[in-house]
């Protein structure tokens, strides 16, 4: 009944919000009061799943530190619900989750373990980390094994609630494509992880780059992002026109499209 997601609206970057009503239709999206400062971008949004917590990227300086311009501070910051049901102001998840590094796009299991990408200085190929949470404290991150990580770059990688298996943009798989592509990585009950297993056409549409990819908190949904552009025959070229055309879904610009979890559950190879 609730939907957030990342917005690139000219010079800013945020997080913006749609609620269901009671008769079925969706908010106007607003931006989330937790993204609501606009000095600095917000990104990634990743609900726990009670939905009592946020977890999402912000370039806000950590406390004590000052601001940098445009993707300087990369960290992980988080809000809780409150008894009114606002958010509370942001803080920081703090060490050693965030580092002097880059860390960005949040991820959670069921039982809080939180998976994010991790940017060496804050620049160049992201690894996948994960966290596991002990006593209500994240405990100090572990790199995955190279299985996960021996790839050119993974990036805007999330964990199925119940870890069975991992989604993420991926470049430098020996598979014939040249463009970053959807892929999943199976984990086995003892904890070992499959190599990138490409997902079909039905995500990885025909010359479109990986942008985003994510799954609803219950498991049963995999969101992902895509340019495809839809063919128009309109002729009127007026600039007015061509405006209401690129406000409409289907304008190359990166819509957010939906799947049954299914189509990833298929492809799991044997023994995992």
């Amino acid at each position: 009944n609730a939907v957030y997601y990342g917005l690139f609206a000219g010079n800013r970057t945020t997080i913006m919000e749609t609620t269901r009503g009671a008769d079925g239709t969706w908010s106007e999206p607003r931006v989330a009061p937790f993204a609501s400062d606009e000095r600095y971008n917000h990104l990634e949004p990743c609900l726990s799943m009670d939905g009592n917590q946020v977890y999402f990227l912000s370039t806000t300086p950590p406390p004590g530190m000052e601001p940098r311009p445009g993707w300087g501070h990369q960290n992980i910051w988080m809000a809780w619900r409150l008894e009114d049901g606002s958010w509370s102001a942001p803080e920081p998840v703090g060490s050693p989750v965030n580092s002097d590094d880059g860390e960005f796009f949040p991820s959670l299991t069921k039982d809080g373990t939180l998976y994010f990408t991790r940017q060496p200085g804050g620049n160049g190929p992201g690894k996948l980390y994960r966290s596991r949470l002990v006593d209500g404290v994240f405990g100090e991150p572990e790199r995955l094994p190279d299985t996960v990580n021996q790839y050119k770059s993974l990036y805007n990688a999330c964990i199925h609630p119940d870890e069975t298996f991992l989604l993420s943009c991926v470049n430098g798989v020996e598979d014939g494509t040249t463009q970053p592509g959807y892929y999943a990585f199976f984990r086995s009950a003892d904890d070992r992880w499959s190599e990138a297993v490409r997902l079909p056409e039905t995500i990885n549409f025909p010359e479109q780059r990986a942008i985003s990819i994510n799954m609803s908190t219950d498991g049963k949904w995999v969101f992902f992002a895509s340019a495809l552009a839809t063919e128009t025959d309109r002729d009127d070229t007026r600039l007015s026109v061509m405006l209401e055309l690129a406000m409409q879904p289907g304008n190359g610009r990166g819509d957010i499209y939906a799947i049954p979890v299914d189509v990833v559950h298929a492809l799991r190879p044997e023994g995992f």
